[in-house]
């Protein structure tokens, strides 16, 4: 059975220049984090949806909805930590379906 990308996260840590420093793998579905933010997604063309500058209570509350209720304090830690790896870095959440993402 194939993963619906929209139950299928990606939490990502980006440095000032845009490179990737940290990622962690969620298993939340898309309108559960739809529902969960105050705030509408940055960017959503129907293959990807993307939420910025992400604040550590954003991601905490997230996890709290992982569909894998025995990894949640672990999830928990592994989020501290992305956020604890740097003041200059930016948090972002992706969903991207893989398959029919934009490629340049």
């Amino acid at each position: 059975m194939a993963i619906d990308f929209r139950d299928y996260a990606m939490l990502v840590s980006l440095d000032a220049q845009g490179r990737l420093v940290d990622r962690l793998e969620l298993f939340i579905p898309l309108e559960t984090t739809r529902s969960c933010f105050a705030r509408p997604p940055d960017f959503d063309d129907g293959s990807v949806v993307s939420w910025g500058a992400l604040t550590p209570e954003e991601a905490e509350d997230l996890v709290a909805h992982d569909v894998y209720p025995e990894h949640r304090s672990e999830t928990l830690d592994l989020v501290r930590e992305l956020f604890a790896a740097g003041a200059s870095t930016r948090v972002s959440l992706y969903y991207a379906d893989s398959n029919h993402a934009y490629r340049p």
